[in-house]
């Protein structure tokens, strides 16, 4: 367990003197600081509760305490109340006394019960304070104790800022659920942070790679389907602040709060069009997001997604489906990974039957543009790894540690580790040329896709089409049908006369026309699916992850490298230190782990500033990191 820094231990002093709510910038160690004030509180002789902490805080305060409370015997941990235990099982732990983690709703039903002792209550730590609201349980519970027991202390810890600036006096209303009066801040610009930080600076080299041209077209055509959208949702609603929900801010992370927060009071009163014009602006912003942490095939499956989930016949489909962007956006994006091939290109028998054994439509040219951020990555690795080669035939007092990669998601992390693990293999795609093998089994894994969601809306429309013959209606009825089917009025809804069924139908947007025809060309591998050779372990072609048309389940399917090496086990052992590549996501990643691993060199494939305050609080401890 590492020592606290002088600013560290000084938030605890400021805790202990007062009863306050901190809030400190992300990645200054907050959880190492609630865990010294752990320690202080685990003691038989208080009864101290912890509120709002999640499995992973449990978990990781557990163990930070054993490791501080070694050498003390009669030193306590913090005891984990779930609902599996019973009442008295429960009376006789609040008996005990000590540090007890124990869920909102448990807690309130025991105080209302008199399960709980008040009166011998020490006090109260609130984790993630910004979610506590006058509404919440948690300020239910605090209004309780104290109403009790007055002396009682209460302290609130946050370590996300940007929480309170989101719509009117956010922190004053906290303060009052809370019950406090004083706040203590903790920005990375704070002068006793600076003061400890600045012992020792990383090298850092920061390497700029400009997008490609369609990466470029993608985020427009995406920023001005965002724009449409905004324009369309304020007109509809006058709720939304005009100075705050713009473009500009919807390239910020917590634009859909924002606009939540804005439209929740009148939530219930809004039309499905406008609710669904909220859920269209968050998918768009998703894609937006895309196009970068994405390969062209993961982002082309993404926006098909989205193409068959706004396919309904009892609604008409989003607006911003029909505009060019849209057209331009799916255009784009399907040109990245495969066109159509031409009279004029090679028709050759051996292209095609190359293309068939590899399951492939041989109607299509491959163009599959590999991400430019994995390139540069894996030059990366290549130079860090000729250095540490290097140092360790030198030799020297200190042995160069792994490597860590660090990204925004697990997605991208399997990503990179599937990329590295066949970066130095190809396939030949016939009149497509060479590719990496990465590339080569996520398309064949989305003609898959394709051709088992077109044999599922296939089986579907035969239904449809079945229950629609045995129900004969005329236009008019059926334009009556769609209005009830929208929820207007019987007052407003207008008389179709003389209308025709050409009349009637939908036009199909040229991004949908596109889909079809991506739909019909995967059909054709169905043909000659007997023929073709077996293909490689691939997670996209795993058919369980394709079921539905769920926007979360395409982010699955990704296996490991190591399922994918031929002769792993032969070829397993122990790696130095100096040849391991650790690559790891923000959200899986704890406070310490940097510490466990300690690793000289650092890549980040995806900027994130809290992070980058945990590698500056790394090497204040001591850490050494090489450029």
């Amino acid at each position: 367990m590492t020592a606290l820094l002088p600013f560290q231990r000084q938030i605890v002093d400021g805790l202990l003197d007062e009863d306050a709510l901190c809030i400190v910038a992300r990645g200054l160690g907050l959880r190492r600081v609630v865990a010294e004030l752990c320690r202080i509180c685990a003691t038989p002789q208080a009864l101290v509760f912890l509120l709002n902490a999640s499995d992973t805080d449990e978990q990781a305060l557990q163990q930070q305490l054993m490791a501080l409370r070694s050498g003390h015997a009669d030193a306590c941990t913090l005891r984990i109340i779930k609902n599996e235990t019973n009442p008295a099982a429960r009376a006789q732990l609040y008996r005990q006394g000590g540090l007890i983690s124990v869920t909102s709703r448990i807690l309130v039903v025991d105080l209302l019960n008199d399960i709980v002792p008040i009166e011998l209550v020490t006090g109260l730590l609130v984790l993630d304070a910004s979610r506590v609201t006058a509404e919440s349980t948690e300020a239910f519970i605090l209004r309780m104790v104290r109403e009790r027991n007055a002396q009682a202390f209460v302290k609130a810890v946050s370590e996300s800022p940007e929480s309170f600036t989101l719509g009117f006096a956010p922190l004053e209303k906290t303060l009052k659920a809370l019950g406090l009066r004083h706040v203590q801040l903790w920005p990375r610009f704070h002068v006793l942070v600076q003061e400890d930080l600045a012992l020792a600076q990383a090298p850092v080299a920061e390497l700029r790679l400009p997008p490609t041209r369609a990466m470029i077209e993608l985020q427009q055509a995406a920023l001005d389907c965002v724009s449409a959208t905004i324009s369309e949702l304020s007109s509809a609603t006058k709720l939304l602040d005009p100075d705050a929900i713009n473009v500009e801010s919807s390239l910020f992370r917590y634009f859909d709060a924002l606009v939540k927060r804005m439209l929740a009071p009148h939530w219930h009163r809004l039309s499905p069009r406008v609710r669904g014009m909220v859920t269209d602006l968050a998918a768009l912003r998703r894609v937006a997001e895309l196009i970068t942490a994405y390969d062209c095939v993961s982002l082309l499956k993404y926006l098909d997604t989205l193409l068959l989930a706004n396919k309904s016949p009892t609604q008409a489909p989003p607006s911003w489906l029909a505009s060019d962007s849209a057209n331009i956006l799916y255009s784009v994006a399907r040109a990245r990974v495969f066109s159509r091939r031409t009279a004029t290109e090679d028709n050759s028998d051996e292209a095609s039957d190359c293309m068939r054994a590899l399951g492939l439509p041989d109607s299509i040219v491959p163009t599959l543009e590999v991400p430019p951020k994995l390139v540069l990555l894996a030059k990366l690795l290549e130079e860090v790894g000729v250095a540490n080669c290097t140092a360790v035939r030198q030799g020297g007092s200190s042995t160069p540690g792994p490597v860590l990669v660090m990204a925004g998601s697990a997605r991208e992390c399997q990503m990179i580790r599937t990329f590295l693990a066949t970066a130095h293999e190809s396939v030949d795609l016939g009149h497509g040329g060479k590719h990496p093998k990465m590339m080569a089994d996520l398309l064949r894994g989305f003609f898959r896709w394709k051709a088992q969601m077109n044999s599922g809306g296939a089986a579907g429309n035969s239904r449809s089409n079945n229950a629609n013959a045995s129900t004969p209606s005329s236009p008019a009825v059926a334009a009556q049908s769609q209005a009830v089917r929208r929820g207007a009025p019987a007052a407003k809804r207008r008389r179709v006369r003389g209308a025709s069924a050409a009349g009637a139908k939908l036009p199909r947007a040229p991004a949908d026309a596109l889909e079809q025809e991506t739909a019909t060309l995967a059909s054709h591998i169905e043909i000659h699916a007997e023929d073709s050779q077996p293909l490689p372990p691939s997670g996209l072609d795993d058919p369980h992850s394709t079921e539905g048309i769920n926007l979360d389940d395409i982010d699955d399917g990704w296996l490991d490298a190591s399922d994918q090496l031929p002769e792993f086990d032969e070829f397993f052992g122990i790696l130095p230190a100096s040849e391991t590549v650790i690559v790891r996501s923000y959200t899986a990643s704890d406070t310490d782990f940097l510490t466990l691993l300690q690793p000289t060199h650092i890549i980040l494939y995806d900027p994130d500033p809290a992070f980058i305050r945990q590698v500056e609080m790394y090497q204040a401890q001591g850490h050494a990191l090489n450029q």
